[in-house]
């Protein structure tokens, strides 16, 4: 392997990834290697559940290989499979589970509707007392800027103006704040 195209933390080259999408075994066992124990600590750490964890990194695993021919990745597959282990904790949390389909390849399809609700407001009042926790350790007008946005819905030149300061200002609370919730949340959550 060509040690010029990895990314000093991976052993992934890009030799790997292009005979991953030919349907090489032995660069998708590689690929498996190297992501589906760090996959799956990141899924267990949103989802809190490992044995959730484990069958969607499953689920992202045998769909990569049984798409790996169409498999077109812009970045990393690094950010790749991250992004796709995102999206499939916000599938799971909308109550919707993987199912396959030799024909369509990965359909999502919902689970029954009262498992989905009950786990819908149990997640929200969740992520509600996360935001006010986190919300609680803040400098006062970062807290103030957020719950002006969030609570009252005001554009930053809203508040800018209702506050007395530039709408610079506003921005950089923002961002900030926009950071202290990625740590909290990672990067589910956006203000």
């Amino acid at each position: 392997m060509d040690r010029e195209n990895r990314s000093p933390t991976s052993r992934i080259t890009q030799e790997v990834l292009k005979a991953l999408c030919e349907g090489n075994h032995e660069a998708y066992r590689l690929v498996y290697l190297e992501y589906a124990d760090p996959l799956t600590n990141y899924i267990e750490r949103l989802t809190g559940r490992r044995s959730v964890a484990e069958d969607l990194v499953q689920e992202i695993m045998a769909c990569i290989w049984a798409k790996h021919a169409s498999i077109h990745i812009h970045t990393s597959l690094k950010s790749y499979l991250y992004t796709t282990a995102r999206n499939a904790v916000s599938n799971y949390r909308r109550g919707r589970q993987p199912v396959w389909s030799a024909e369509f390849g990965k359909e999502w399809v919902p689970e029954t509707e009262f498992n989905s609700k009950t786990d819908e407001m149990l997640i929200a009042g969740d992520i509600a007392m996360l935001v006010q926790l986190a919300m609680l350790h803040m400098p006062r007008q970062r807290r103030l800027i957020c719950e002006l946005k969030n609570g009252d819905g005001l554009s930053n030149d809203e508040i800018a103006g209702r506050l007395g300061i530039s709408k610079a200002a506003v921005e950089k609370q923002v961002s900030y704040a926009r950071r202290e919730f990625r740590e909290i949340f990672g990067q589910l959550f956006f203000i």
